[in-house]
């Protein structure tokens, strides 16, 4: 069973799906992903949007999910925005991506917004999350007083595909281009103590190619990415999971640091070499990491 999203519960895999294809979600309900996140954005033609709200709205409250749900709704400079946060309020929905997040001022009218349908609509406070998108390159550079910008904020997605717009720059194969907004978007997501998502991997067919770009993000620090197809869930959600062998090597760690301890030794060894304050404040950070993502996540109605 899964557990009501909180900043506690490790996203590895956030599925994104438009929101005006049945069919899709129909595949998406039926997904391991660790989280849904339903489209009203780029993902739906803009003759489409108001229908697609209607029926996501129509979906969500015929249909409970056991799964944290993420509306990614339109910018706020397209008039649609209160619309698909207002339609969206009343139903099984933890919390909103929102796009084109610029500067922590904009953070702070979203959140206004939440508290305020929150009272109107007798919603416990503080109830919905939010998932800024930085996406632009002055939100690069905001990007530290953005995740601060609110306690509602549980994680900062990167979005590739409009930065590099934004940037007037161009693809790479290796995305090196990529490495240091990447960066420092996971440097200020930790520093704020909240997620790091990473930008989707394009190439949908290729599950090795996917796996290598898994384990370069949480290199970087990401703890999870944005999943375009169903085929990519299992490869992101193992490939942001502590293997066993590292699981397995933190377990020893942390009872040779225990045993030392008991020993009155101030110094441990493991495979002959010293496990320094950090490398064992490490092994307990993985271990926890594997017992959150074991819990699992629960989407809780109003």
């Amino acid at each position: 069973m899964k557990e009501k999203l909180n900043k506690d519960i490790i996203l590895r895999s956030v599925f994104f799906v438009p929101a005006h294809v049945d069919k899709f979600f129909d595949k998406a309900v039926e997904s391991d992903a660790d989280a849904l996140a339903f489209d009203l954005e780029d993902g739906v033609p803009s003759d489409t949007k108001e229908s697609a709200r209607t029926s996501l709205s129509l979906k969500l409250s015929k249909k409970a999910l056991s799964y944290p749900v993420l509306v990614r709704v339109n910018a706020r400079e397209t008039g649609l925005f209160e619309k698909d946060v207002t339609a969206m309020i009343l139903h099984c929905v933890n919390g909103f991506i929102f796009p084109k997040v610029k500067t922590a001022q904009d953070i702070t009218y979203f959140a206004n917004l939440l508290s305020e349908l929150e009272e109107k609509n007798k919603i416990k406070k503080g109830k919905y999350l939010i998932f800024p998108l930085i996406e632009t390159a002055e939100a690069i550079l905001n990007v530290l007083e953005i995740a601060k910008a609110s306690e509602r904020i549980a994680g900062l997605i990167f979005g590739h595909e409009d930065f590099l717009l934004d940037l007037q720059a161009r693809h790479a194969a290796d995305a090196n281009n990529l490495l240091v907004p990447r960066m420092m978007l996971a440097i200020a997501a930790r520093a704020a103590g909240i997620q790091p998502i990473d930008t989707p991997y394009l190439q949908l067919k290729d599950l090795k190619g996917c796996a290598k770009y898994v384990r370069e993000s949480r290199k970087l620090g990401f703890s999870g990415m944005l999943v375009l197809h169903p085929a990519q869930i299992e490869v992101v959600n193992d490939g942001y999971a502590p293997s066993k062998e590292e699981i397995k090597r933190a377990e020893k760690i942390v009872a040779l640091s225990e045993e030392a301890k008991m020993n009155n030794r101030s110094i441990a060894f493991a495979d002959g070499k010293f496990i320094a304050p950090p490398i064992l404040k490490q092994a307990r950070l993985l271990l926890d990491m594997a017992r959150k993502i074991n819990k699992g996540n629960k989407c809780e109605k109003k």
